[in-house]
This record gives C-alpha cells, structure tokens and sequence, in this order.
C-alpha cells in the first residue's frame, strides 16, 4: 500500500511539472501574440524588403508626432502585415511590403512577403516574390523595445 501511495504521489508531482510547463509556454505564446496582434510599430528597416537584414527594432508609434516620417510595420488580425516607408508631405519614395505572418511557437514567428508596392517618385513597378517564409525569434526588452532576429 505504501509503494503504490509513493508512486501515485510522484506521477501526481511529474503530471504537475509537465503541465506548469506547458501552461508557461501557452501563456508566453500569448503575450508574444498580444505584443504584435492588431498593433502597430516604427521600425528601424522595412520588414521583408531586404533578405539579408537579421534583426529588426520595434518600437511603440505612441509618442510619434503625428507628421510620423520613417518605417513602419502593421499587424493585422487577418495573419497579414503591412510594412513600410511613410511620410507626411508625400514628396518621396514610398516602399510598401505586403505579407503573411503566422505564430510557430512560443517564441517564433515566421514571415512571408508576397508583394512590394513603389509609389511617389518610384518608376519601379510592383514587385511579386515567391512565398519563402522567414523565422524571427520575438524578444521584448524591458523599456518595450521588440526585436525580431532572424533564425
């Protein structure tokens, strides 16, 4: 009787471990997803324009004056995402990328660009590219800084 109150208790404690585990992921996939899900950010580059580009810096778009220039990346509740170049007086070259993005796991997102747009003073036409997808670790610094890095 005792053996078996000793092997109940230890798969009671092992079951428990396990599920805090997974509760712990599910509740980090669910702030990963709020960080990004129907918000928008000022970016240091145009997310997916440049292959070669590791890491991105996002910041929040509350303390931006309202005549904003600069890069910019918009996630839509759809698993879609724009990102681009804007600027309030409209003489420029504007770079848009549209796109999918869908939650791998706790920590990953993965990025795939269907199309560039070229408006304002671009005489580049709209630019299609294949559905490659890209991995990014999603990070949160502690002033509310969001780096996504290239996996």
């Amino acid at each position: 009787m005792k053996d078996i109150f000793y092997i109940l208790l230890f798969l009671s404690l092992f079951i428990s471990e396990a599920t805090f585990g997974q509760t712990n992921s599910s509740s980090n996939l669910l702030n990963n997803k709020k960080l990004l899900f129907k918000k928008s950010y000022r970016t240091d580059n145009i997310i997916g324009l440049a292959y070669q580009v590791s890491i991105y810096k996002l910041t929040s778009l509350e303390n931006v004056p309202k005549r904003f220039a600069g890069n910019f990346v918009s996630f839509q509740d759809s698993g879609r995402f724009t990102s681009g170049y804007s600027a309030w007086c409209g003489n420029d070259n504007f770079t848009t990328v549209y796109g999918q993005y869908e939650f791998v796991d706790n920590d990953n997102i993965r990025i795939s660009v269907e199309s560039i747009r070229y408006t304002g003073e671009w005489k580049k036409p709209t630019e299609f590219r294949k559905q490659n997808f890209l991995t990014f670790k999603v990070s949160k610094t502690n002033n509310g800084v969001v780096y996504l890095t290239k996996q």
